[in-house]
């Protein structure tokens, strides 16, 4: 009965035909090059379009029964169980080498994530006295308008705030909109309005008495 052709997830490799009964050097080589591919396949192919471990597992054990069919009629020592079980052993190594490398992985992304937040905190810091430091040239910002000043995280001002582009739109807030600029800029409370703008003010670069 021939050996059944090998399991794989992709279409994009394709299955050796169905293998002679007993197995000659042909599918000897065919049975090898669908291996290589699908392992060169699983290092190379983009992500979601390549083999996965299981196909790599069932593309080698695939050519290590066509082997050692072939070794029995040729008389090759390393046989049936004895060629499956080198396979297997080598998998399992490659299997726990895979585990360490992904380990490693995890570490360098998690390290890199700490880096990238802290490199995003500081350029958000950064963008905060650049806008401060262009506002403090435009005066009242009636000629030159404000920069908008970025919150602490990074985003601009909540689109249902009125936009701070000049000293008039500081001196015209509500008590509701002063509240929420104090509270997203993350000033400290002040008890007086007159108080809230000032701290707006100078958080944001105005340079004109309100």
């Amino acid at each position: 009965m021939p050996i059944p052709p090998p399991q794989c997830s992709i279409t994009t490799i394709a299955l050796p035909p169905l293998p002679h009964d007993p197995p000659d050097v042909t599918d000897v080589c065919k049975a090898t090059l669908f291996a290589d591919e699908v392992r060169a396949g699983r290092r190379h192919m983009e992500l979601g379009a390549r083999p996965t471990d299981e196909d790599v597992c069932s593309a080698t054990l695939y050519r290590a029964r066509i082997l050692s069919a072939y070794s029995a009629v040729q008389g090759v020592p390393i046989l049936g169980d004895d060629l499956v079980a080198i396979v297997m052993g080598r998998l399992d190594v490659m299997e726990g080498r895979m585990d360490e490398i992904g380990a490693n992985i995890d570490a360098v992304n998690a390290n890199l994530r700490g880096h990238l937040d802290a490199l995003q905190k500081m350029v958000g810091y950064v963008r905060i006295l650049a806008t401060r430091s262009y506002n403090l040239t435009c005066g009242s910002g009636l000629v030159s308008r404000f920069a908008i000043m970025p919150l602490p995280n990074g985003q601009e001002p909540p689109a249902n705030l009125p936009c701070l582009e000049n000293v008039q739109r500081i001196r015209n807030l509500s008590q509701d909109e002063l509240i929420h600029y104090i509270n997203a800029y993350g000033l400290q409370h002040r008890q007086s309005d007159g108080e809230k703008r000032q701290a707006i003010s100078a958080h944001i670069g105005c340079t004109v008495d309100l």
